[in-house]
């Protein structure tokens, strides 16, 4: 999967460029939306430009920001910052979406270098949002009041607006108010009690009386009719509960973010892409919306780390590949001047499949997500094993093990996260050491023990250990997991799985270096005399001559000059060992070796 997104990721860039320096050439210019040719619009239907107050606006910054996440490459960073320079004022605005067009932005750039002045903006932004849309008698932040297509709804709360909660959550643990939180908490639970129904699915939107806060409508203003699930919406709902766990960790949210995912996974189509409305008939009023697989994807790979559960993590590498691997969502070597990453998004039942920010943000974010997890599973449901005082051990090898087991995507300088799981018939025996292994080289760490201690029936624990713990295994061959003795009852033992991988990093984690300054080595751009490239976790610098780092076809790439893989593609320069800050010289691996 990393050398698929290492692909992706190439073409991503592609487009991003034809973006920024045909399209939005002027900074104070912004989109949504393709045509049907997949040429983006910046011109509304009134003959006026595109501007920051589009609900997007924040998403077309932060989508250079995580191609600069992605590649660190300086470039996206200049224009993730040009564009924010045209979002001057925007955290003053009275509008619905100012998470998006805040938090998506400058509360991204903030977590990446550190910027003092983009912490400050965001904060504006949640206390705007707060002082204008939160209806404390509903209780909600409210979206439309009288809106075009349904002048009767006075304060209506659309399911899309618990995406917007991240700002006021965010903010409660950013130096904001701390009504904050507590106000989205409200509005979380009055999204679940008013707009999910007992299948799980959702409305779009909910009525309420201004004055009393009570329900008055439920309807839909992008669905198909007023009782069916428009697909994006539920893909907000799932996301949404999936983030306010992530940062309350109330059950309650973590069940809901589930349950809503429950109903968009069995009423999908084979190739995982909803239609807009799950329920309209297929026809040419209900196209395809690839928005929606890539907002769950990403919800997915949250769900995983939150959870350990790794049915989520494969259905997000589903999900992934599903939009990545067909040229019906991602066509890398079409021709027709397609400008966007993804194809057929649809703004609402109704309309035209074309192109649209809100699905290539949330790809390029699904992508940074795997990508900077770099996850391995390596057990999945294994048989029952017996564990005795003359047993007190047991060892999984060969076809047991997931597949094959590839550890190379690990990065050396972030701490390695464990998932681990383990259903026991006693507590007699519970585990306390983990080793892999490889060849003849093995490691061995601790198991943490799940708060509360081990217990009978299900247990789960994720527990991290020090960055570069696993370096010297790229592969792994053998499992064997060692006992302690509480009682001298025998007891039998089921790994349900162990996987390997990194934190996520989402909004609540703030860089910690100085303002101005990278977050990490790797961010730093030291690749003054050749190009830079990425690999895993790792970037790394080719010689000019190579024409290209990394991606397909760069073995090759650099044959004119007699240059191979060891110059011109990641896993080539990484395997040297040789760092830019020591060499001066391409290739090398950017950044200071690690002590």
């Amino acid at each position: 999967m990393l050398n698929i997104l290492l692909s992706a990721a190439d073409f991503a860039g592609q487009q991003l460029a034809v973006l920024k320096e045909d399209v939005l050439v002027d900074n104070d210019i912004f989109t949504s939306y393709t045509d049907e040719d997949g040429q983006w619009i910046t011109i509304k239907d009134n003959g006026d430009v595109i501007d920051l107050t589009v609900w997007t606006s924040g998403m077309v910054a932060g989508m250079f920001w995580y191609q600069y996440e992605a590649t660190g490459q300086s470039i996206w960073q200049t224009y993730a910052e040009d564009m924010q320079e045209g979002l001057e004022g925007v955290e003053l605005l009275d509008d619905n979406d100012l998470g998006f067009q805040t938090l998506n932005s400058f509360g991204l750039g903030y977590r990446l270098v550190g910027t003092s002045s983009f912490k400050d903006i965001t904060l504006s932004g949640a206390q705007s949002l707060y002082d204008y849309r939160y209806v404390s008698n509903i209780p909600a932040f409210w979206s439309w009041a009288n809106p075009t297509s349904e002048p009767q709804w006075e304060r209506a709360v659309n399911v899309d607006m618990i995406m917007n909660m991240e700002i006021m959550l965010w903010a409660a643990v950013n130096g904001g108010d701390a009504e904050y939180s507590d106000a989205a908490e409200n509005h979380a639970d009055t999204t679940w009690a008013d707009l999910v129904r007992d299948d799980y699915s959702t409305f779009h939107v909910a009525d309420y009386d201004p004055s009393t806060g009570e329900l008055v409508d439920k309807g839909t203003y992008q669905g198909w009719q007023d009782d069916s699930t428009w697909s994006r919406g539920q893909a907000w709902a799932i996301y949404g509960f999936t983030m306010v766990y992530r940062y309350l960790k109330e059950q309650r949210f973590l069940d809901y973010g589930i349950n809503t995912l429950s109903y968009f996974i069995d009423n999908l189509p084979d190739d995982n892409v909803p239609y807009a409305d799950f329920d309209a008939p297929v026809d040419s009023d209900n196209p395809k919306d690839s928005s929606a697989t890539a907002i769950v994807t990403s919800a997915l790979f949250e769900l995983f780390e939150q959870t350990g559960e790794p049915s989520y993590l494969e259905k997000g590498q589903e999900f992934l590949s599903s939009l990545l691997l067909s040229s019906t969502y991602f066509d890398s070597s079409a021709t027709d001047g397609w400008q966007a990453i993804l194809r057929n998004s649809a703004a609402a039942w109704g309309d035209a499949a074309v192109g649209s920010v809100t699905a290539d943000y949330f790809l390029l974010e699904s992508m940074v997500r795997y990508q900077t997890m770099s996850p391995s599973i390596i057990l999945r449901n294994e048989a029952e094993v017996s564990i005795t005082d003359t047993q007190p051990s047991v060892q999984f090898s060969g076809t047991t093990l997931d597949n094959d087991v590839d550890l190379s995507g690990l990065s050396a300088d972030a701490p390695v996260i464990i998932w681990f799981g383990m259903t026991l018939t006693d507590a007699g025996y519970v585990p306390e050491s983990l080793t892999l292994g490889s060849g003849s080289a093995s490691v061995t760490v601790d198991i943490e023990q799940p708060d509360g201690a081990w217990n009978t029936g299900s247990n789960g624990v994720s527990f991290s250990v020090a960055a570069g713990t696993f370096s010297g295994l790229s592969t792994v061959d053998s499992v064997t997991l060692s006992f302690g003795q509480l009682s001298a009852v025998t007891t039998a033992a089921t790994v349900d799985y162990l996987v390997l991988g990194h934190q996520l990093n989402t909004s609540l984690e703030t860089c910690d270096a100085g303002v101005g300054e990278a977050c990490d080595s790797s961010s730093v751009t030291t690749c003054s005399n050749g190009l830079e490239g990425i690999d895993g976790n790792g970037i790394v610098c080719c010689p000019l001559e190579c024409n290209q780092c990394g991606g397909t076809g760069c073995t090759t790439s650099g044959s004119a000059a007699g240059l191979g893989s060891e110059s011109c593609c990641g896993g080539g320069v990484k395997a040297s060992g040789m760092y830019c800050d020591e060499t001066n010289e391409a290739p090398c691996i950017i950044g200071s070796s690690p002590e």
